[in-house]
């Protein structure tokens, strides 16, 4: 069975967020983003929302635009490597520190 929403609000001291491999729908994960604490900026939060291998979670530009307004970084998960997910008007795409 696979989560399809989550709920975090007033979970103050979380800094690390690993929710792929589920089944997070567009409003599921508009309610996970949305109750996400707010973090310093200083002390972003960590959020692994994608895995390259048969992933079922929905994560937009706009729930990239939420977790970022609070200081959290959205992550694509490969096996071995994250890239981070930068959020763009109109798409999405993994970034590498390697360029």
């Amino acid at each position: 069975m696979a989560v399809v929403t989550l709920y975090v609000q007033g979970c103050t001291a979380l800094r690390y967020l690993y929710c792929y491999n589920n089944k997070f729908t567009d409003a599921g994960m508009t309610t996970l983003v949305n109750s996400l604490p707010t973090r310093s900026a200083s002390s972003n939060g960590e959020l692994r929302v994608l895995h390259n291998t048969g992933e079922n979670n929905v994560f937009t530009s706009t729930h990239a635009a939420t977790a970022a307004a609070k200081n959290w970084n959205p992550y694509r998960y490969n096996g071995t490597t994250l890239g981070l997910l930068i959020c763009h008007p109109f798409f999405l795409y993994p970034f590498s520190s390697s360029f």
